[in-house]
């Protein structure tokens, strides 16, 4: 069966940054549909929208609040109604951004589990250990510790991969996956056309009573511990039915997985037919920078890096001819957890000209970010 998401050209649009409609110094909703025409002539058939769900903007929209309701600063639902139509109008199709493995500590369920140990909301969050001791020596991808203390003052700690702010879900929960799931539904209902499914292949965690192994045997300094919460055995447990269902009840619905340290041999286990899953996976495991020359005392991530042609070369023959009868990969120089192109890699615009032909020359769907 074809589905429209075979010949997809996505247009990446970060909402707060792409145009204000009101003055109020933040992009809207009403500023992309201001712009539809200017998308059309690009020639694009999809845009995927960053989050726009209710949140405090401790991390750019990713610490959701409500599931249900428009950002006030984006719009509101009458005006994200109005863009699904006047998109579909314009024979674009929309992707929402969909943060499912943790949510803000301001959501109502994490609320109702600090202020009451009895709550069955208790249980759709991460909590261990006790006397204030944390479970083990796991560090946040945001930096310290994957613990912090319980606010009811328990002694026990709850699990945030992220900032403490965003406490992780609890996906071994079956309450938890049915409330997902319920949440993505409803946004299919509205008539989106596909879901990018923010981090999920974080929500299976190993037994927490693990700690990861040290080169000093410091066992209290905070290490990121990516295998005992990356790409387990239980992702692709608990998301078959998730995706199954969607496909089952909006069968022309395209899942896009973020799968940020995914090998390609994993991205043949998320995006095969037989397992039920995405339809293709982000993965960050394209690039191959030559970071020799950074400064050692500063992260790495935001410092200009040369790009090892040779390797790269390489590792997208590797993708593409694994995946072929597979899925599609996808394809992209730039996001919005990466510096953009013409920093890292292309110095002028015949680099850049030359790198966009690239991108366009293989097999898969890309997807275009401006910034």
């Amino acid at each position: 069966m074809a589905h429209w998401y075979d010949h997809a050209i996505i247009y990446q649009i970060y909402p707060k940054s792409f145009q204000d409609s009101n003055g109020d110094g933040v992009g809207d909703l009403n500023g992309i549909r201001k712009r539809i025409p200017y998308l059309k002539n690009l020639g694009v058939n999809a845009v995927w929208l960053n989050p726009v769900f209710v949140s405090p903007q401790v991390d750019n929209g990713y610490d959701v609040s409500n599931y249900f309701a428009i950002d006030p600063h984006m719009g509101t639902m009458e005006d994200m109604e109005n863009l699904i139509k006047d998109l579909h109008r314009a024979g674009i199709h929309l992707i929402m951004d969909f943060v499912l493995n943790h949510t803000s500590d301001q959501h109502p369920w994490f609320q109702d589990a600090i202020k009451n140990p009895d709550s069955l909301y208790r249980d759709y969050y991460i909590f261990a250990g006790h006397d204030g001791k944390r479970p083990n020596n796991w560090g946040s991808f945001f930096g310290g510790s994957v613990w912090e203390p319980d606010p009811a003052g328990t002694g026990q700690s709850y699990f945030h991969l992220f900032d403490k702010r965003m406490p992780d879900l609890n996906w071994k929960n079956p309450e938890v996956r049915h409330a997902m799931l319920e949440v993505a539904e409803y946004w299919l209902k509205k008539g989106i056309d596909g879901l990018r499914l923010d981090a999920f292949i974080h929500i299976g965690k190993a037994d927490l009573r693990q700690n990861y192994p040290t080169g000093d045997g410091d066992v209290n300094k905070p290490i990121v511990a990516e295998p005992f919460f990356a790409n387990l055995p239980q992702v692709q447990e608990w998301m078959r039915p998730f995706c199954e269902q969607i496909k089952q009840d909006y069968p022309d619905t395209l899942l896009l997985g973020e799968a940020a340290s995914a090998s390609v041999n994993l991205a043949v286990d998320y995006t095969t037919k037989r397992n039920h899953l995405m339809d293709s996976v982000i993965t960050f495991r394209y690039f191959t920078d030559d970071d020799s020359n950074c400064d050692q005392r500063f992260s790495k991530q935001y410092q200009p890096k040369k790009l090892d042609l040779t390797a790269f070369k390489q590792n997208q023959v590797v993708w593409q001819q694994t995946l072929a009868g597979v899925s599609q990969p996808t394809l992209y120089w730039n996001n919005h957890d990466m510096a953009r192109l013409a920093t890292r890699v292309a110095r002028t615009q015949t680099q850049a000209k030359s790198l966009a032909m690239l991108m366009y020359l293989q097999r898969g769907i890309p997807v275009i970010y401006y910034g």
